[in-house]
């Protein structure tokens, strides 16, 4: 006849009193962690809640394989404390920034649609040396270098397409056929 140890009389109840406290943990953690999801573009500077800091977006690039699949993302992220750059780090997929208990995750990307940046080339038919750059954003106007001529953008189309009703729309979010109304 085979005799239990004293130990062994209590194994089950060990194991659900660690799943007891595992899960206690668990609840505690998510109650008294807050998270904020913060939506940067390139040059950007953003107060963090219940901190005595600022975080600017310096520069986001894409690393792409041979293939054209995507490899990296990467956000170069400074930390802005006294209105003074205080730290910068390059975060990437599992390589956040943490700063006083604050922890920066890159987890999305995507083109800020609603301030889209343009840059025009502008050349003339008669004149091959002239070649002019216009940066200009959404609604911004600008005067084009030596000549009397304002140009400015009035609409754009991530994805221009024409649709059956004859409307111009955008397929999707994607730059994949941009286009823009431009007004000179």
């Amino acid at each position: 006849m085979a005799r239990k140890k004293t130990l062994g009389l209590f194994g089950s109840d060990i194991v659900h009193l660690g799943l007891l406290i595992i899960l206690a943990g668990g609840i505690i953690s998510g109650l008294a962690v807050f998270r904020e999801n913060l939506s940067l573009s390139e040059g950007q500077i953003l107060p963090i809640l219940k901190a005595d800091f600022k975080i600017r977006l310096d520069k986001f690039e894409t690393e792409y394989y041979p293939n054209g699949s995507v490899r990296d993302w990467k956000s170069t992220l400074t930390v802005i404390e006294n209105g003074k750059p205080h730290l910068s780090k390059i975060v990437e997929v599992n390589h956040p920034l943490s700063f006083k208990g604050f922890v920066f995750y890159q987890s999305s990307c995507g083109w800020n649609w609603t301030n889209p940046s343009l840059e025009i080339w502008v050349k003339k038919r008669n004149d091959e040396s002239f070649l002019n750059k216009i940066e200009l954003n959404l609604g911004e106007k600008a005067g084009l270098e030596g000549e009397n001529i304002q140009i400015s953008v009035r609409h754009f189309i991530p994805d221009f397409v024409i649709n059956e009703k004859n409307e111009i729309t955008t397929r999707s979010l994607q730059p994949n056929n941009p286009a823009a109304f431009i007004e000179g």
